[in-house]
């Protein structure tokens, strides 16, 4: 099986298990809607309408406001009026217009109304609760552990696909778990005073403000600003699923674009370094062309050297040579006028005869001294041409092997450089790959699902992609 067909095999995989992650996000999808039609649901009931509607929804708050309204004008005679901030409350201010002399009495209908709000906005806030905690067990969990970046520190470093991602899902999370957050303690207060600054500000909130009176009766924004969270809560989930989905679709574009790069920058590294092999067998011969003109202009040097010692101890001998001649020629002579004002001198004579073969020899061993001399000289000359050239062809082959070291010290740190690049980008592919395989991978997408836990799960591929990259490396290194 060819390299292509393989990695044709290794996409096909991938584009299936693909296909199965978002088919699961589609299920978390239908998830968070469930919850939607759940809340609608709520809304409906307790706003006492048929359909979604938040004109209905304003007319039911506005029929509450003014029944309450009705009853702290019938109060407000009798006592200081409180605000109407909680079931407490609420209770009281029933008990107390239930208490009222007959003259004064509300008429029953708004008495029942008020009571049918109180139960209303009770069961809202059971069914409500039961919502959340359904959306925290069903989509939030799911949330958490699926739509992750499965990211380290090491990897958002060369990847702002995966960085931003991962700060979108911090982002998300994080608005989620507050406005959880603030249901929970708004819901916790009802009993006894509501916290008015966990309110959420919305449009239906502002309408309320309009037509109603959120000072005097904060309890009329308690289960509209309940269900407005559970909205927001199902909004940001769905944008952090269609952010998963998005980057998904990301990854696999990434990943295709970073395999393209990595297969060329390899080529061109193998290039790069074939060449680089090429330039260090220049700088070899280079370099033993300089060392062998090097270790020759030594040899000529200690030639000269040798021939210079000659020389000088030649011309040493010449000059006690000459000097002895001098001396000797001085002593004939005074011996020749000796001689001549003493006629018939035999000792004279003996030893004039015996100094002139004295000089013969000295003169004859002068000539040799300066033939050898001369010979010397000649080489001396000679050798120092020798030289000259010599020194000539050490610079030139030490300006050559200078030169292409200095070629192969740059080309080496652009292949080093390119060699960093193949490195990095090896290694953002492989942190993608594995990324695609974690959250693809069979056990992942299984947990979208409501399945039985006996179901035996495919292998995951990270183990896959991990191996294959180990391998990769391992040759990799290797033909290095």
């Amino acid at each position: 099986m060819g390299k292509g067909s393989g990695e044709e095999i290794m996409a096909s995989v991938r584009s299936g298990i693909q296909k199965d992650y978002l088919e699961g996000l589609d299920n978390l999808r239908k998830i968070i809607m469930d919850v939607e039609c759940e809340v609608d649901q709520v809304k409906r009931e307790y706003y006492q309408c048929g359909e979604n509607d938040e004109d209905a929804y304003e007319r039911y708050i506005q029929k509450q406001n003014e029944d309450l309204l009705a009853c702290n004008a019938k109060l407000r005679k009798q006592s200081g009026l409180k605000p109407i901030d909680g079931e407490l409350a609420l209770v009281s201010l029933l008990n107390r217009v239930r208490d009222l002399p007959t003259r004064n009495m509300v008429p029953q209908a708004t008495l029942d109304g008020l009571s049918n709000f109180w139960e209303s906005t009770k069961n809202a806030i059971d069914s409500l609760t039961l919502i959340k905690d359904r959306f925290k067990t069903n989509a939030l969990k799911r949330l958490k552990h699926i739509c992750a970046s499965y990211t380290n520190e090491e990897s958002l470093t060369h990847m702002n696909l995966t960085r931003q991602y991962s700060d979108d899902v911090q982002r998300y999370e994080g608005e989620i778990s507050v406005i959880i957050d603030k249901f929970d303690k708004l819901r916790k207060s009802f009993n006894n005073g509501l916290q008015q600054d966990l309110f959420t500000d919305s449009s239906f909130s502002n309408r309320i403000l309009v037509s109603c009176d959120p000072k005097a009766f904060p309890i009329l924004k308690l289960i509209p600003d309940l269900t407005e969270k559970l909205v927001k809560v199902c909004a940001l989930s769905k944008q952090w699923i269609d952010k998963d989905e998005t980057y998904m679709h990301d990854i696999s574009d990434y990943i295709r674009e970073k395999r393209s790069q990595t297969r060329i920058k390899a080529q061109d590294l193998k290039k790069q370094k074939k060449k680089r092999g090429e330039l260090e067998k220049s700088v070899d011969d280079a370099q033993d062309v300089f060392k062998a003109s090097k270790e020759k202009l030594a040899r000529i040097e200690t030639e000269l050297r040798t021939l210079q010692e000659q020389m000088c101890a030649f011309n040493t001998t010449k000059k006690y040579k000459t000097e002895e001649i001098k001396q000797k020629e001085g002593i004939v002579g005074f011996l020749e006028i000796s001689i001549t004002q003493t006629k018939r001198n035999y000792t004279l004579q003996l030893k004039r005869s015996r100094l002139m073969r004295q000089l013969r020899e000295l003169e004859e061993s002068l000539k040799e001294i300066e033939k050898e001399l001369s010979i010397i000289e000649q080489s001396v000359q000679e050798k120092a041409q020798i030289k000259t050239e010599i020194v000539i062809v050490v610079e030139e082959t030490e300006n050559s092997y200078s030169t292409v070291k200095n070629e192969l010290n740059k080309f080496s740190q652009n292949v080093e450089r390119l060699q960093q690049e193949v490195n990095q980008l090896t290694d953002t592919l492989t942190s993608l790959e594995i990324i695609q395989s974690v959250k693809t991978s069979p056990e992942t997408v299984e947990d979208f699902y409501e399945r039985p836990v006996a179901v035996k799960l495919a292998p995951s591929l990270k183990e896959t992609i991990l191996r294959k990259r180990k391998l990769k490396m391992v040759n990799s290194g290797n033909h290095r």
